[in-house]
């Protein structure tokens, strides 16, 4: 095995290199070197055939990536009402896992870019701490009790509005290239895209897949690794190295949203890529499963006895066997992600640098988030299914050069539900959305208000016959309330949290008396949440072979 040398890390982490991944006929430039830099003895080859190298200046965090005259755009800013949205998405990434959130760890320099350029919001939560819910609450703006995806065993109704049929009826080019997790028919149905292809669409996706890999070696895995994984408690955890990237779902995604992209670049367009890393089981480009030491990741630094009362929390340290995890086995799963996410890193810069190329960065309004984070071993646990900041929480930039303020955060609270009116706000295609549930926050974006939802929400636990989740989660400004209802214990059980004093969620304090004013608060916020909520317009329906996944 050959990791990163500590010097090419560090490098990398300061965004002092530009990243070259090569392969058989195609470069990936995945950090662009800031002006005046000068690594080149920093240059090194490692076993798997692929080169970390420095590039030449090409208008980094110093620039700002400013176009020239010869790319098409105008100096100043483009109109908001012709403005096009890129809007890239991965899959399970822990918002606290980013070089500018200050990890210790990540190499992040697209993301750490893209952050100073715009706008980084700290309270975006997700409507559901699993993938297919919380995905089609973007996708129509509704909570899933209104969407009908109740978990990741349900399946979505082809027959709901989409964003997308919005955005095309307001005449943007619409495309989807990645996952969108519906359990429906992804190889027929389109979710109003005009173009759509994901790794669910059947021969469709097969045929594009094979066309990339056709004459390639087939990977060899990692023994060593083999033997950690074989004895974790959940199997979902594995990984892969791939000797060339195309063999990974996510370059050929990317290909085909930058080939869409170059297609389109003369119209207004809506383009969501979605990306599955860093999901597990980690397959990943040689360079980048090799790129974190195992021995030299950062473990969270955890409390004996910290979910004693957390029950939820105990629940799955239980059911899921993490207290069983090794501190190697730890060790990898942490390096692995990691890789994953500076993979996801690479893929974003080869997006904004696109951009850049046909003159686009302007005049494109470009978001980067997830579905919803994942626990990393903090508490013990790992993946979602709580409440707690790492995976309730998730990570949003959002960059528009001329109206959203660059290098600037936000505290204003937004839920999964708003993202798809704020966002039609922030480009003034808002026309008919009255019916959604989300709400229009554009202001946040745009610097013109520090305010959101006064009470953000989340649920999990659904099922056609039950009135209310097994848990839902209302947070204010300082105070986070957890309640369960019907998960396996007959008595309602709470957790609060004060986020002003205790930001790593210790201290339950649900039974102090001089917050029972607050409980109150929150858990009727919960109760008008439920209270206002419309029917499923399509009854829900479980998937065929349909599982849960934790």
């Amino acid at each position: 095995m050959a990791y990163r040398s500590g010097s090419t890390r560090r490098a990398l982490l300061q965004g002092a290199g530009a990243l070259s991944v090569v392969g058989a006929g195609f470069t990936l430039q995945a950090c662009r070197a800031p002006s005046g830099k000068d690594a080149t003895d920093d240059t090194e080859a490692d076993d798997t055939g692929l080169v970390d190298s420095v590039g030449e200046d090409s208008g980094g965090e110093d620039s700002g990536g400013d176009d020239t005259e010869d790319s098409g755009v105008e100096d100043g800013p483009v109109a908001r009402s012709q403005l096009s949205v890129l809007y890239i998405s991965s899959d399970e990434h822990n918002p606290k896992a980013l070089g500018f959130e200050g990890h210790p760890d990540a190499m992040t320099p697209n993301l750490d870019r893209l952050a100073a350029e715009g706008m980084v919001l700290n309270r975006v939560y997700t409507t559901m701490p699993v993938c297919a819910p919380t995905r089609q609450s973007l996708l129509t703006g509704l909570w899933p009790q209104e969407h009908g995806q109740l978990s990741n065993a349900y399946v979505f109704n082809e027959l709901n509005w989409t964003l997308a049929e919005h955005f095309t009826e307001q005449g943007f080019a619409t495309a989807c290239f990645g996952k969108l997790h519906t359990q429906n028919d992804e190889e027929t149905h389109s979710f109003g895209f005009q173009s759509f292809i994901s790794t669910a669409s059947g021969a469709r996706w097969d045929e594009l897949y094979a066309a990339y890999v056709e004459g390639l070696d087939q990977p060899i895995g990692d023994p060593e690794h083999e033997a950690i994984f074989a004895d974790i408690p959940f199997s979902g955890f594995d990984g892969h190295p791939l000797a060339d990237p195309r063999r990974d779902d996510d370059y050929v995604l990317l290909q085909e949203a930058i080939a869409w992209l170059r297609a389109h670049k003369d119209e207004r367009f809506f383009l969501y890529v979605s990306f599955r890393a860093p999901h597990y089981p980690w397959r990943l480009p040689n360079d980048y499963y090799y790129r974190y030491d195992p021995a030299m990741m950062t473990l969270p630094e955890n409390i004996a006895g910290d979910l004693d009362d957390c029950r939820i929390g105990a629940h799955w340290v239980e059911e899921m066997g993490w207290d069983g995890m090794t501190e190697e086995q730890s060790r990898l799963c942490l390096a692995l992600y990691m890789g994953a996410v500076s993979w996801i890193d690479t893929l974003v810069g080869e997006l904004l640098a696109v951009l850049e190329e046909l003159g686009l960065s302007k005049s494109t309004a470009v978001v980067y988030t997830s579905d919803h984070g994942d626990m990393l071993g903090e508490k013990g646990l790992w993946l979602k299914s709580t409440f707690f900041e790492g995976a309730a929480r998730k990570p949003f930039i959002v960059r528009a050069p001329g109206h959203i303020p660059p290098g600037t955060r936000s505290d204003a609270m937004l839920s999964e539900i708003d993202l798809w009116p704020s966002l039609a706000g922030l480009i003034e295609a808002n026309a008919g959305l009255e019916s959604l549930s989300g709400q229009d926050h554009s202001g946040v974006f745009l610097g013109e208000t520090a305010t959101g939802r006064d009470v953000v929400l989340s649920m999990y636990g659904l099922n056609p016959t039950d009135t209310d989740p097994w848990l839902m989660m209302a947070r204010d400004d300082r105070y986070k309330l957890v309640r369960y209802r019907t998960w396996t214990w007959d008595e309602t059980a709470y957790e609060l949290y004060d986020l002003s004093l205790d930001p790593t969620e210790i201290d339950n304090i649900h039974d102090d008396p001089s917050l029972a004013d607050k409980k109150a608060e929150l858990s009727a916020a919960m109760d008008a949440c439920l209270a206002g909520m419309r029917d499923s317009a399509f009854p829900p329906v479980v998937a065929s072979g349909g599982e849960d996944e934790e």
